[in-house]
């Protein structure tokens, strides 16, 4: 683990705290409060029924940004009694875009990362991923009895 990141990350927890209030209250009009601290570590593993990831990066640092909701917590958050994944992927993008935009505005964040270029969102359901409608390629390699899905997608700015 590098500690001169964990340390910056550390020291910029309240920016990423704020960050994640004024972003939800500006795309909801809801109130949200933070009831624990952050923690700063490692996580290989992210469980939700709805989780959103999405990369952004520059030429010293990569990131990744990840939105973890169960259904009943989307639900609740929308309105609704039922999301579809594909409005899920909708609001969770729009989410992660004002997320990453707004910490693009941070001068705290950018003295110590720089600006960092977002990449789209990819949301998973239930351990299903449903991309944006983006072009790509996909197929499967296969080994023994099983595979790997690969899947490339590509679009232009």
């Amino acid at each position: 683990m590098n500690i001169d990141i964990k340390n910056t990350l550390a020291s910029l927890a309240d920016i990423f705290i704020k960050t994640g209030i004024k972003a939800i209250k500006a795309l909801f009009m809801i109130e949200v409060e933070k009831r624990q601290d952050w923690e700063v570590g490692i996580k290989t593993v992210c469980k939700s029924n709805f989780v959103m990831t999405m990369g952004s990066s520059n030429d010293n640092y990569q990131a990744l940004l990840v939105f973890a909701m169960e259904n009943l917590s989307i639900c609740q958050l929308l309105g609704q009694n039922e999301v579809s994944p594909q409005y899920a992927l909708d609001v969770l993008g729009e989410l992660g875009n004002t997320y990453c935009g707004m910490l693009m505005d941070s001068k705290e964040f950018i003295q110590s990362f720089g600006i960092l270029k977002q990449s789209i969102p990819t949301v998973y359901v239930n351990g299903q991923s449903y991309m944006p409608c983006i072009l790509g390629i996909e197929g499967q390699l296969y080994f023994k009895d099983n595979f790997i899905t690969i899947r490339y997608a590509i679009q232009k700015k």
